[in-house]
């Protein structure tokens, strides 16, 4: 934003140059009084009032138009260094060169008015398309932050500062310009309610910055502060520049979900992997185990205590052996290898297979 204190400044240069213009097309004029006819050296000062309008706007043209006529008929117009007129038809000249002024400054100014919109329009493109690419660059929030806080200073002349969501009911300052006035409340309660609040709003408008929900995908991600005029609010650059700020931190949202994501499904993977090593490592001694008890438990001459060791074993070797099958089949459901043969089957079929895998187990029980 411009201080007033400038734009005075600008304005009495505007007025003076367009006096000077009048005074240096006077100078000229006056070489060539006696030798060119004075309505031909009204042009001269047509001259200068286009110049003033292109340069300078719209009021210091009138008021060269203005200049320019009481000029020509005060340096001119016989009798000279007066600004009586003897002859009626400079009336005519008089008029007909102030509309004539006023009808070519009035198309310079517009001229210029074009001009500057194109050049603003095309410096905005410009200043949107590198923000634009600084935040595909990003890579993380604080690198956001700094990118956002960049624009908004550079772009609109204000302090600014950056929040995002910590929790549910808790936002966090990621970054702010230097002097920035953060204010928690306002902040967060532009978040909870996805409405403006703070300066220049019906909601805590004694706050000291104006406090912007930043939404992408339906949803706030974000919250930025803002110690800006009311009428840059309505600017459609802001706008732009807050979807983009809003888009770089969902971007960075959906990224740490999918790295997020991509960790857990090597964590599951790494751990079904060593499930089925560790499985596969067992079940080999295991089955040695239970051989071996087998074959113990059905030699001659061994005492009755022995037996029962071997038979015990046997029966224990047998069970941690189902275990480890079942840990691994469980392990092959959960990696998708497995699949369920789902069709109808007979129920009493079912019962009387489970009932006989179990045997070994509820044999002694009804």
């Amino acid at each position: 934003m411009i201080a007033p204190s400038a734009n005075r400044h600008a304005t009495a240069f505007n007025y003076a140059a367009a006096v000077l213009t009048v005074i240096i097309c006077t100078l000229v004029a006056l070489l060539f009084r006696h030798h060119i006819d004075p309505v031909n050296l009204a042009m001269i000062y047509l001259v200068g009032v286009v110049f003033t309008g292109a340069r300078f706007g719209r009021w210091p043209s009138i008021i060269s138009c203005l200049l320019a006529v009481s000029s020509f008929n005060f340096f001119f117009v016989v009798p000279y260094y007066s600004f009586s007129v003897t002859n009626e038809k400079y009336y005519i000249t008089f008029i007909f060169l102030l509309m004539a002024s006023l009808i070519v400054s009035s198309v310079a100014v517009k001229l210029r008015q074009q001009t500057e919109n194109t050049l603003r329009q095309n410096s905005d493109l410009q200043s949107l398309y590198e923000a634009a690419s600084a935040f595909a660059s990003c890579r993380n929030y604080q690198m956001i932050a700094d990118t956002a806080l960049a624009a908004m200073e550079s772009v609109f002349a204000t302090r600014a500062s950056l929040w995002l969501p910590s929790g549910p009911n808790d936002l966090q300052l990621i970054g702010a310009s230097k002097e920035a006035v953060c204010e928690s409340e306002a902040a967060l309660w532009a978040y909870q309610h996805n409405q403006p609040s703070g300066m220049h709003t019906q909601t805590l408008p004694a706050a000291q910055s104006h406090y912007l929900p930043l939404t992408a995908q339906d949803k706030t991600v974000a919250v930025l502060g803002l110690v800006i005029a009311r009428e840059q609010l309505q600017s459609p650059l802001l706008a732009a520049y807050a979807s983009m700020i809003a888009n770089a931190v969902a971007r960075a949202d959906a990224s740490g979900e999918a790295q997020q994501h991509a960790l857990e499904a090597d964590r599951e993977k790494l751990r079904n992997t060593l499930l089925s090593a560790v499985g596969h490592d067992l079940r080999t001694p295991l089955s040695s185990i239970t051989g071996a008890a087998s074959t113990l438990a059905l030699q001659e001459g061994l005492s009755e205590q022995s037996a029962l060791m071997a038979t015990s074993i046997q029966n224990e070797a047998t069970r941690l052996n189902k275990l480890v099958h079942n840990l691994l089949e469980v392990t092959r459901l959960e990696a998708g290898v497995l699949s369920l043969n789902r069709q109808p089957y007979f129920m009493g079929e079912l019962i009387g297979a489970a009932l006989e895998h179990c045997k070994p187990v509820i044999g002694k029980h009804r």
